[in-house]
């Protein structure tokens, strides 16, 4: 960690947000692969040995990186999950500032997702957990629906696998059938009550 005086986790915490805030721009322009750490500490005005105190490889940005934007995602999610509003009403809102989100930032995440698959097995074993850990929060909504009587009793695990799946779709179709949101309210739709007549 940083020499001299000692600094608590939540100044290392903040030092490394800022330094990831910093280093954004650059790798959304050059790529992941492309931008060496020399740039990154440049970008972030530190010195290159500073950036090792705090990230001591490449990969380590990523996974903060990545981790980051799961967890903005998940506590935005979480607050939703967590309000006094039909069971029904908060699987769409969450799902539709998923979709939001993920517009929003698409490049960037088809950048970090391109490049996370090249992480090794402990990197990859920590995004998982945070990929499963939102998947369960989709998973308890189902299962409050369920108790609640709004929706059939189903496999609220691949229920919620599903709805992931058709977010992905929704993002990176070539063979768009309307905006992203009038195909998430088409999917839902189909979703929630199916496609037998």
């Amino acid at each position: 960690m940083p020499k001299g005086i000692p600094l608590t986790e939540k100044e290392i915490d903040r030092r490394r947000h800022e330094i990831f805030h910093s280093s954004v721009v650059l790798i959304l322009k050059q790529g992941f692969a492309g931008t060496s750490m020399q740039e990154i500490a440049r970008a972030a005005g530190v010195g290159k040995s500073t950036l090792y105190d705090y990230f001591p490889t490449k990969d380590h940005v990523l996974l903060f990186v990545f981790e980051e934007e799961l967890d903005n995602l998940q506590e935005q999610a979480e607050g939703m999950a967590a309000q006094d509003s039909p069971v029904e009403e908060k699987l769409i809102r969450i799902l539709e500032a998923q979709l939001e989100y993920l517009l929003n930032n698409k490049n960037f995440f088809t950048e970090l997702s391109m490049q996370v698959m090249q992480l090794g097995q402990a990197g990859q074993a920590r995004i998982m957990k945070k990929r499963y850990s939102y998947q369960d929060l989709l998973r308890g909504v189902l299962e409050q629906g369920v108790l609640e009587g709004v929706f059939r009793p189903v496999n609220t695990r691949l229920a919620a696998r599903t709805l992931l799946s058709i977010m992905e779709v929704l993002v990176y179709t070539t063979r768009p059938t309307g905006t992203p949101h009038e195909m998430l309210a088409d999917a839902l739709d189909m979703f929630m009550h199916g496609i037998k007549a």
